[in-house]
């Protein structure tokens, strides 16, 4: 399944198409359910700012005492190395970014200049108050990634983006279930466990941070808007961002004798996309650019880390006071600075890897405590004793009416 002749059209599709597996809806599924639960049971049960609240509707009051502190530390782990390993490929992307653009040549004090930039624009983010320094900095990434987008789409090879998307996106759906359960095992074949399984791994490592903020800021929200812009809209950009990006590297290296992949050999994988920009106009300007949208995306990943954690660390954060102390946020904030400086400097990408893997089994388990919850909570909630009905609308505010809202209150 996974052979194929080198640089052959099956080849350019498999790519394609497992590009779409690790990052479209699958993985946003992930975040999605377990987002919708934690939201359900934190603004609509008013249950505390902690994971086992997401998990009450399966575990009942054990989650009240220590077993509800062994679950959020379960998840303080699985964040705490995921935003490390993350913050490990942030270092290694500005750091080629500023080699190639610059000059300035990789070392561990780059990596930690970087990563003490990258965590105090995140802690000012963060002191300005989560909607407004959140936001501000998602807005411009976001145009940022989109201007990105088009120019190359439009200055690049736009037949061959489209032909190749179309065809990828094909193969995609025709093999989902097949291409997103794969293990290797039954031909053993390492393959999906050094890219799928690590990719998923990664996936289910941030799921608990993810679900904590998404939900935390889903408060007005319909549970189908919920779904609409936590699933659909993204995994629809991520097929469109793929196909715009990989197959330009796809293009240029089967047509320029293979210099994406000979850059991989002989800098690692952040060096990639510099190659590409190598091959369009604008080349240095898009580089800088990119390494200033890469620089705004670790920061607000840092800033809703750092929120999360410092939620999870303290009492009294609820539905109505949604803020923690800045101190709490510095303290983790340099604990995840540390660890991917260390990675970055002294082991690399395996590194990465190795923090995914370590940290997606509790997220895993914790997921699947989420998506049983969410099933329940789709038919009832149950709060100070009482128990009321839900329709399908999965959401009511049950201290006001007995009726189902239609929205995340």
């Amino acid at each position: 399944m996974f052979r194929h002749n080198p640089e052959s059209p099956e080849a350019m599709r498999f790519s394609m198409s497992t590009i779409f597996v690790h990052w479209t809806i699958t993985p946003y599924s992930i975040y999605t359910v377990a987002g919708l639960a934690f939201a359900l049971a934190f603004h609509n049960l008013k249950l505390p700012f902690s994971i086992g609240s997401m998990l009450r509707p399966i575990l009942g009051r054990w989650v009240d005492g220590v077993g509800g502190q062994i679950v959020d530390g379960l998840a303080l782990f699985a964040v705490v190395l995921g935003m490390s390993a993350t913050l490990t490929s942030g270092l290694l992307v500005i750091s080629d970014g500023m080699e190639s653009v610059l000059g300035i040549q990789k070392s561990t004090t780059g990596y930690a200049i970087i990563a003490i930039v990258i965590i105090g624009a995140a802690l000012i983010s963060a002191a300005s108050g989560l909607h407004r320094g959140i936001q501000n900095l998602a807005r411009i990434n976001t145009w940022l990634y989109f201007v990105g987008a088009i120019f190359i789409f439009i200055v690049g090879p736009t037949t061959f983006i489209l032909s190749l998307g179309v065809e990828s996106l094909g193969v995609y759906l025709s093999d989902f279930f097949a291409r997103n359960l794969v293990t290797g095992a039954s031909g053993n074949d390492p393959w999906p466990g050094w890219w799928t399984v690590a990719f998923f791994a990664s996936w289910f490592a941030w799921a608990p941070l993810s679900c904590l903020f998404l939900g935390k800021i889903a408060r007005g929200y319909t549970v189908r808007q919920f779904i609409m812009v936590n699933l659909l809209l993204p995994s629809a950009f991520g097929f469109v961002w793929f196909s715009i990006f990989s197959g330009s590297s796809l293009f240029f290296d089967t047509t320029m004798g293979g210099i994406m992949y000979q850059a991989y050999q002989d800098n690692g994988f952040a060096s990639v996309i510099y190659v590409l920009f190598d091959q369009l106009p604008g080349s240095t300007i898009l580089s800088a650019l990119f390494i200033f949208a890469c620089f705004i995306t670790f920061v607000t990943a840092a800033d809703s880390t750092t929120d999360a954690i410092g939620g999870l660390c303290i009492q009294g954060v609820d539905a109505e006071n949604l803020t923690s102390p800045i101190w709490v946020k510095t303290i983790w904030g340099c604990a995840v600075a540390f660890v991917a400086w260390i990675s970055a400097s002294f082991i690399g990408t395996d590194a990465i890897k190795m923090l995914f893997n370590l940290s997606g089994v509790p997220g895993m388990l914790i997921v699947l405590g989420a998506g049983l919850s969410f099933l329940k909570l789709a038919r009832r909630v149950e709060i100070n004793g009482d128990i009321v009905e839900l329709k399908p609308t999965l959401s009511t505010d049950v201290r006001k009416t007995s009726e189902p809202s239609r929205s995340i209150t």
